[in-house]
């Protein structure tokens, strides 16, 4: 994930400006911290949120910016590694037509503005910036909970820094999310998945 965060800020339009990560681990069903899930003794995931800054009236040529990225991360990636968002499909190429005022809506004439692009496990948002609707933002990241290793771990970088913050120095808001990745487990088996 710091890989794909200093990518997205170097080689594309976006400044980055702070990253949050949540780290949990929790035991299966009947366990010291239980889930209710009886396939595992043991399991422990990170997620990991990066926000950017963006000029508001240069969205199309970031979006541009970050699907070119991807483009190439994906052709010297060829066996798919990573979820890198690319211009790969057409929705990607319409969305930044629409942005760039050279097309339609990709989502519909009376649809809302698009504000999400997936791909793999990666899941890039933002805020609207044509919409003439109430504006959808991004909102402000989970107020960390009180930190308990090795059952919880939270952090947000730099500490003060807020979403509402970067709106105001940069203009708008985009998020970089990759969702609960497992990185330890110990099945009912006892066997390992993710030790180092």
């Amino acid at each position: 994930m710091t890989d794909a965060v200093d990518a997205y800020g170097k080689k594309m339009s976006l400044t980055p400006a702070l990253v949050t990560v949540n780290d949990s681990c929790g035991s299966g069903a009947g366990g010291l911290w239980p889930s209710g899930d009886d396939t595992y003794k043991m399991r422990c995931s990170l997620e990991v949120t990066a926000y950017f800054g963006a000029a508001p009236d240069r969205i199309g040529d970031v979006l541009q910016s970050i699907l070119s990225a991807g483009d190439r991360y994906k052709a010297s990636h060829p066996t798919g590694e990573g979820g890198v968002v690319s211009s790969q499909n057409d929705f990607a190429s319409k969305l930044v037509a629409y942005y760039k005022g050279k097309g339609p809506n990709p989502l519909g004439p009376n649809a809302q503005e698009p504000t999400q692009l997936l791909d793999g496990t990666e899941t890039l948002e933002w805020d609207t910036v044509r919409s003439p609707q109430r504006p959808v933002l991004i909102n402000e990241p989970s107020t960390c909970i009180q930190p308990d290793p090795p059952i919880r771990r939270c952090t947000h970088q730099p500490e003060p820094k807020t979403v509402a913050d970067i709106r105001r120095q940069y203009g708008m808001v985009f998020t970089l999310r990759q969702p609960g990745t497992t990185y330890f487990e110990i099945l009912k088996n006892d066997t390992r998945n993710g030790e180092r």
